[in-house]
């Protein structure tokens, strides 16, 4: 039903009316077209890539000339790239015209072994938020425990001081995300408490 690829297709297509080759293209290789799709919205026109570019890349020290309007090239040179990060990303270097440049691109094979860490709602006064980033030192309730407005409920150890976290509401411990001994970031959620009024 070319009709109705027709259709699916204009809600993922953002770049003009889905025609005759985009129809043909999706039905012979849906997947394929499809990732093609969100690739060219990300990224923009990609066709100005050489085909060895896109899929593999450049080798460190290749220059790549890409002609982005008439007359207008730029000249880009691959430097390398830097370690993973603990949030999963890489720096990618490299000389675009010349001039030494730097962007941080995340690493797929490191995002999928990250664990992601919960932020608390800073509005939502049942989520308890680490105030700084450091180790958990004492959790001082258990889930169930009952609470009150300026209890301390976990103390986080930094530069060899400790912060207690306190109740912000009166209520009943509800879950607790960490430990003793684990790392917190600034912010992260420790433990939620359902309120009693």
């Amino acid at each position: 039903d070319f009709e109705d690829i027709r259709e699916k297709l204009s809600k993922i297509k953002n770049d003009g009316p889905v025609d005759k080759r985009d129809i043909m293209s999706y039905c012979m290789y849906p997947d394929v077209y499809t990732a093609y799709l969100k690739r060219k919205h990300e990224y923009d026109y990609i066709v100005k890539l050489g085909s060895h570019v896109f899929f593999h890349g450049l080798a460190v020290g290749e220059t790549n000339y890409v002609t982005i309007n008439e007359g207008k090239v730029l000249v880009v040179r691959y430097l390398g790239l830097g370690d993973v990060d603990k949030e999963g990303n890489r720096t990618v270097s490299f000389e675009l015209n010349g001039i030494r440049r730097e962007v941080t691109v995340p690493d797929e094979e490191a995002q999928k072994t990250l664990v992601k860490v919960t932020m608390a709602d800073t509005e939502d006064k049942c989520q308890v938020g680490a105030s700084i980033p450091g180790a958990v030192s004492k959790v001082a309730v258990s889930v169930g425990d009952e609470v009150k407005v300026n209890d301390t409920l976990i103390v986080i150890e930094a530069m060899k001081m400790e912060t207690a976290v306190t109740a912000r509401v009166n209520g009943v411990v509800k879950s607790i995300e960490v430990k003793a001994g684990d790392s917190v970031k600034g912010g992260q959620l420790l433990m939620r408490i359902e309120e009693k009024k």
